[in-house]
């Protein structure tokens, strides 16, 4: 896919939604907290000139400009109710994974961390659900929040 298609789709349409809710809410005169999670990757340099792995350098270098974006957006927004973050999971897996993801998981985890799908979701949720714990959500972060909240409801009665 051409890097301009790409572009248009992740960070113009990702913050023209995110001026379409703010419009809705302020038509509405909604002022309480909206919160914003950003999915964006391991690694992703918020500077123009940050490091990056030796490929796919532009698409991760646009990530780490599209947190920016949001970021920014939500600090303008701040008086409105908005925060924003950005969660950087490394390799989402399957729960149970089977054999092949497995494999990948395993030389994945060395570079960029891997997660299950249910605990970056649950870790996803409960963020938005109850307050950024920080900003950014790095890989460990979404996992050891993520456990935590399926521990807890394991627990539950």
């Amino acid at each position: 896919m051409p890097f301009e298609e790409v572009k248009r789709i992740n960070q113009t349409y990702t913050l023209k939604a995110l001026e379409q809710i703010q419009e809705a809410r302020a038509a509405k005169g909604q002022t309480g907290t909206f919160r914003f999670l950003y999915i964006s990757g391991p690694d992703t340099p918020r500077t123009p000139d940050g490091p990056t792995p030796p490929v796919f350098k532009e698409y991760i270098r646009l990530k780490g400009r599209i947190e920016v974006d949001c970021l920014d957006f939500a600090e303008k927004h701040k008086a409105s109710g908005w925060e924003a973050a950005a969660a950087k999971p490394g390799l989402v897996l399957p729960n149970p994974p089977g054999l092949l993801m497995t494999v990948v998981g395993a030389v994945a985890g060395l570079i960029a961390g891997k997660i299950g799908i249910r605990e970056v979701a649950a870790a996803m949720v409960d963020q938005v659900s109850n307050g950024f714990e920080k900003e950014p959500l790095e890989n460990a972060d979404l996992a050891r929040i993520g456990k935590k909240v399926l521990d807890a409801q394991q627990a539950a009665p």
